[in-house]
Order: C-alpha cells, then structure tokens, then sequence
C-alpha cells in the first residue's frame, strides 16, 4: 500500500506558501509599526508624565526629620504601585502577543491588542490615584506636624524667658523677704493649746484667700476663663498636697529643710503653669510658711510639755518615796526610843532592888548609855521631822560615767532621799552600760537653789541645749570643785579619779580579745 504524503508536504501547499510571503511580511510589519506606535504613544508617555507628577512633590518637605521619613515612604510606595502595573502590563500584552500568534485573523489579534491596552490603562490610573492619595495624605500629615513644630518652639522660647524672669526675682526678694517672714520665735512661753488655737486662726485665713480667689492669679487674660479656672484648681491641689505633707511631718530635725522645700516647689509649680497663665500668688506661700512654723513651734511646745509633765510626775513619785523613807525612818526612831525608854524603866527597878554597890554601878552604866542613845534618837528625830517641814532640803550629787558619755562629762542633780545612793543606784539602771561614779555629794538645807546655781554657772557647756532636764555638762571636774568651794562649802569631799570598775575591766578583756 502507498504511504500517504501530509498535507504541508504537498506540493499545492508549499507552492502557496511561497507564493504568501509578501503578503506574511507586510502583515508582521504592520503590526511591528502598529505595537511601536501604541507603545510610544501609551507606555512612554504614561510613564514619562507619572514620573513628572512625582518629581514635583520630593521639594515639599522640610529638614524635619519626621516628614521627610512619612514623604520618603509614600514615593517608595507610588513607585512599587507604579512598577507593579507596568509589570501587569507588560504580562498582558506580552500574552496578547502570544494569542495574536495563534490566530489568522488579524482583525481578531487587533481585539486582543486593544482589550490589553486597555486594562493596562485602567491599571495604571488606579495606580495613579491610589499614589495621589497618598502623597496628599502625607503632605497634610506634614504641615500639621510642622504647625505642631512651630507651636512647641514658641511655648519653649516662652517657658525660657518666664524661667529666667522668675529666677532673677528670687535671686533679689527670697533670700530677703521669705527668711525674715519665717522666723520661729520661743521667748513668749506660749502654750500648745495657744497654738492649736493659732493653727485654727491661720487654716481660717488660708481658706478665706482660696475663697476669695486671691490664692491665685492670672497672668494673662487672652485665653479660656474657664481654662483658666481649671488651671487655677489643679495648681491649687498640686501645691496643697505638696505642702501638707511638709506640715503633717515637720519636726525640729527637718524644719529647715522643709521651710526651702515649700519655696521651691511654690517657685516650680509656678514656672510649670507659666504656660497656663496661672500662678500661685505669694500671700498663699507666706500662709503655707506662717503655718509651717505655727506647726513646728506647736510640735516643739508639746514635747516641752510633755517632758515637763513627765519630770512632774518623776518629782512626785520622787516625793512620795521621800515622804515613805522620812516616815519609815521616823517609825524606826520611835520605835528604838520606846525599847530604849522600857528597858531604862527595867533598870532602873533592878537598881533601886539591888543590894551591892557593885551591881547598882553596873546598872547605872547601863541606864547612862540608853540614856545617851535616847539622845541621839531625839537629834534623829529631830532631823527627820526638819526634813518633813523643810521640802527643799536634800543632797546634790556630782556623778559621771566614762563607759557611757566619755571624759569630762558630768551630771549635776539633787535628791530629797535619806539615802541618796539609793537615787544614783537607779540612775545606773537598765538605761545606761555602765553605773555612774560619785564624784561628791552635797547636803543643802536648799538644795534645788544649789543645784539651780550650779546648772546656770555651767549653762553653755551643756550637753542638751534643747532639753535641760538632762542635766549633762561638758565640764572640767576641777572647775566644779573650785566653784562649790569657793560659794558654797569648802568642807565637802571630792572624789577625783573616777572608779569605773566594770567600763575598765571591759576594755581590758577587748584587749586580751583583739
């Protein structure tokens, strides 16, 4: 059987195709002069305006770091939203293309080419759009951030010069004006209740200004009353809190220190708000720092009392246990006399009943020295009922302890008590390390005028400037000697060397321990 020739090895077939090819060339010319006329006159100019459009928008932002970020961002976006289409387009015509190929018709091909053109043309003003938007986005972002710029810049140039007007005013009036109005004065032996009640009378005045709405001011009157007002409240509240706690926890270590804290934070709270155009006025500070003091004093006048009070009730008890020894001792001497009394009546029937001149001597003896007892329990008495009538009669003690308050400090007191070691035994209670030597004791029929005398002469070597009832002196044992000899008494013994036994022994066991 004869193979059958394909038909595009017919000869028919290819005699046609030799015969088309004009016909094929002019038709691929055609379409290379038509695609190279679309694409000038769609793509380069598309693109060539875009870019124009683009370009007049990177002048716009200025040094601001912030917008030139923002504006830097939106041309990278438009760009990549640009090319995107591009490349969209470019894949669209390049399939047009392809089909084109597949087809015989070329009026079905220019179809194709069209449709494409025209979804890239619709692609590429989406683009263009969507670019716009951004950049006119970004453009408003810039000028309000600019605004914003230029509106801080000038409150700070403002804050600036309000800062150095403030700080050239405390330098010439505060130093001057705010120590003379804050002095604390203890010469007119006030009481606390007196204060409390002075207290009362500054917290009335201080409410009366806020009421009055002279406890601050406005120093400019361009903006919002009610802003204002706002302002005024939350400086208020800012600067009461402030100075409340300086008032609830002022005490003599710190009064000081809170006085300049009140005056700064009233010269602070006044340069934030500057901004505000409000300010604390300086009648509120001078309350704040009459209330300060009245505070202080008032704080300082208790604790006084307080330890006024507890001396009192120390000097009672210490009365009382006088009034107990005196009674004690007085019961003893009646009660020795009465047996001293009896037993001169015995004797005196066994010498009446004796019959020897032996014995009768003997009991006579005997009578003459319970007589003479007798005696010296009547001078007792006698004593002890002085002591009862005279209450300001007693022993002033000179006392130190080396262990506890160091060299050349010593404690000048007085005591009623019949035993007055029996009032130092308890000064060298649980309280101190050490028991306090006794350097003297001093009998006085006035001892608190004594003791008194000698606290004066030593007042400004006192240890306790605040609270004299401590009774310690930085003295010189010699000084004291010389002055009780001199006005007072000069039989009374002084012990010179202080004993402290067990402070000595401590440090001779630290030594055999180091």
């Amino acid at each position: 059987m004869k193979e059958r020739i394909p038909l595009h090895y017919q000869p028919w077939f290819i005699a046609i195709l030799l015969l088309a090819w004009p016909v094929t060339i002019f038709i691929s010319t055609l379409l290379g002069l038509l695609f190279i006329y679309r694409r000038s006159k769609k793509y380069n100019l598309i693109s060539k305006e875009k870019f124009n459009e683009l370009s007049q928008y990177e002048v716009i932002l200025d040094s601001k770091k912030e917008a030139d970020f923002i504006l830097t961002k939106a041309n990278n976006e438009a760009e990549m939203i640009l090319q995107s289409a591009k490349e969209e387009a470019d894949k669209i015509l390049s399939q047009a293309n392809k089909e084109i190929e597949l087809f015989e018709n070329i009026d079905k091909a220019d179809d194709i080419l069209i449709e494409a053109q025209n979804q890239a043309e619709e692609i590429l003003e989406n683009a263009k759009q969507e670019a716009e938007e951004i950049k006119e986005n970004t453009l408003q972002e810039k000028y309000s951030l600019k605004a914003s710029l230029k509106e801080l810049s000038r409150k700070v140039e403002k804050l600036k010069q309000e800062e150095k007007d403030y700080e050239a005013i405390l330098k010439e009036k505060s130093n001057i004006v705010i120590a003379q109005e804050t002095t604390v004065d203890f010469t007119d032996n006030i009481t606390s209740n007196e204060l409390k009640n002075t207290l009362s009378i500054i917290q009335i005045k201080e409410k009366e200004l806020i009421a009055d709405g002279k406890a601050c001011r406005s120093t400019s009157y361009d903006d919002d009353y009610k802003k204002r007002e706002k302002q005024s409240k939350k400086l208020l509240r800012a600067f009461n809190a402030e100075t409340d706690y300086y008032l609830t926890n002022v005490r003599m270590n710190n009064v000081d220190t809170y006085r300049n804290k009140i005056t700064n934070t009233f010269s602070t709270l006044n340069r934030l708000f500057s901004i505000d155009n409000v300010q604390i006025t300086k009648e509120l500070l001078n309350i704040k720092l009459e209330k300060l003091d009245a505070t202080y004093k008032y704080y300082y006048v208790l604790e006084q009392e307080r330890e006024l009070l507890k001396a009192k009730k120390e000097e009672m008890r210490e009365q009382q246990r006088v009034e107990k020894e005196l009674q004690i001792q007085k019961d003893k001497i009646l009660k020795e006399e009465n047996q001293f009394r009896n037993e001169v009546v015995k004797l005196m029937k066994y010498l009446e009943s004796s019959n020897t001149d032996i014995e009768k001597e003997l009991y006579a003896d005997k009578i003459k020295e319970l007589e003479d007892k007798i005696k010296e329990l009547e001078k007792d008495k006698k004593d002890v009922e002085n002591r009862e009538t005279n209450t300001r009669a007693g022993f002033v003690y000179i006392i130190s302890n080396i262990g506890s308050f160091g060299e050349n400090v010593y404690k000048i007191g007085m005591t009623r008590r019949l035993e007055p070691m029996d009032r130092i035994s308890e000064l060298s209670s649980a309280s101190v390390p050490f028991p306090f030597d006794v350097h003297a004791l001093i009998f006085s029929e006035d001892a608190p005028a004594l003791e008194t005398t000698l606290h004066n002469y030593f007042r400004k070597q006192e240890v306790n400037k605040v609270n004299s009832r401590k009774e310690f002196f930085r003295v010189n044992l010699k000084e004291i000697k010389d002055l009780v000899h001199k006005e007072f008494n000069n039989t009374v013994h002084f012990t010179d060397v202080a004993v402290a036994e067990q402070y000595r022994e401590t440090l001779r066991i630290e030594s055999t321990l180091a």
